[in-house]
């Protein structure tokens, strides 16, 4: 089935057909459509459709605003990329996205030059690429999840069609808004943004196809609940950071809180962990694991910190009889903003340096370690601190 008009076009009722394609001059305002084929709706203005249904894949798009009910493509079943732009959902508009509840057998594509806003949203790859803030409720993708700019389209248009891949393999471009991501579960997450990020507990998983990284990046206030990263877990927030325990399973946790304080709940690594503030640092909860570097301008506190030491974690580093890693705490002068920035995740230079008093006290709980060094200038204050190598206070 064929829908065109040269100015508005309004559907009011329901539509059933093998494919439907569609084309506005003006607004356009569709009800309910199913189809056993594909869905394709274009307007010069704005696009509202109550609800779609296809077989194949649903592609909407819009000069003006596009709004949406539920849209599903490709039927039920977990998501897959073995079709890959096939049984897909994409939207692009160049005003504001607001959707409901979306399900893509294959890959999401959601593109607006202002906000986006979602419900539940469930597919293989995500591509949230937006000029303004970007919100969901709950994002469940069998892959990799991206919300960036939507600058970053470009990178994927070719001469026959759009390539995904480019754009999850290119440096991530930060959208204007804030980003509110819900809970979300993926092989590979990564945000950007020039305003705040907060989100739900994030979940990534091992995979052959993801990363299994975790990364975001906030140019002001970045708040989130439990995050868990399969590999690297790494934070960066302009403004002040807050979280509930951070998590990764096969390498290290880095975070910097560039212009406000660090609070985190615990962490766990099975490499190394850096937690960086020009103001005052705290986590509530143990640390565990290689190395530990908190660097601050103000006052540390922590729970207890296991550094290559046996602990009851889960996510046990490097057992061993004796413990083996290196904790350094000192002023957060010590790490350049490029570096807390980079995937870098060597620490040496940092572990070698001579240290520099952070600007406040500093209070621990039960440390065991090979090597401990503290440097503040307030007081320092300790629980059981055992270390098989040195240990270094000055205060």
């Amino acid at each position: 089935m064929t829908l065109g008009a040269a100015q508005a076009l309004t559907v009011n009722g329901s539509i059933g057909a093998r494919s439907v394609f569609g084309t506005s001059g003006a607004n356009a305002q569709v009800g309910e459509i199913a189809s056993n084929g594909a869905i394709s709706l274009s307007a010069l203005g704005t696009l509202d459709v109550a609800r779609a249904n296809a077989a194949r894949d649903i592609r909407l798009q819009s000069v003006g605003n596009l709004v949406t009910g539920d849209l599903a493509a490709g039927g039920g079943g977990t998501p897959t990329g073995a079709n890959g732009e096939f049984n897909s959902i994409n939207l692009r508009s160049d005003g504001s996205i607001t959707t409901r509840v979306l399900f893509a057998r294959s890959n999401l594509n959601v593109f607006a030059n202002g906000p986006i806003s979602t419900q539940q949203a469930t597919a293989y790859d995500m591509l949230l690429l937006g000029g303004g803030s970007v919100s969901t409720t709950r994002l469940s993708a069998s892959n990799r999840v991206l919300i960036a700019n939507r600058s970053m389209e470009a990178i994927g248009q070719l001469a026959n069609g759009f390539d995904a891949n480019l754009v999850f393999a290119s440096p991530a471009v930060a959208t204007v808004g804030a980003i509110s991501a819900g809970a979300v579960s993926a092989t590979e997450f990564t945000a950007a943004t020039r305003g705040d990020f907060a989100s739900q507990s994030i979940t990534v998983l091992p995979s052959t196809t993801g990363s299994g990284n975790l990364l975001v990046t906030a140019d002001g206030a970045l708040n989130a609940a439990n995050l868990v990263a399969a590999n690297r877990l790494n934070l960066v927030a302009g403004g002040a950071l807050r979280t509930a325990a951070l998590r990764s399973d096969t390498q290290g946790v880095k975070v910097a809180a560039l212009g406000g304080s660090a609070q985190t709940g615990a962490i766990t690594a099975r490499n190394d962990v850096l937690v960086s503030t020009p103001q005052a640092l705290a986590v509530f909860g143990p640390i565990n694991a290689r190395d530990v570097v908190l660097l601050a301008g103000g006052n540390v506190s922590t729970g207890e910190i296991f550094a290559g030491a046996p602990s009851p974690s889960a996510v046990n580093p490097a057992p061993s009889t004796s413990p083996t890693g290196r904790v350094l705490i000192a002023s957060n002068s010590l790490a350049a903003e490029s570096f807390l920035r980079s995937a870098s995740v060597d620490y040496a230079a940092l572990l070698a340096a001579s240290p520099v008093r952070t600007g406040g006290t500093v209070n621990v709980g039960a440390v065991s370690a090979g090597r401990f060094v503290s440097y503040s200038q307030g007081a320092m204050t300790g629980s059981a601190i055992t270390t098989s190598d040195a240990l270094f206070v000055e205060s």
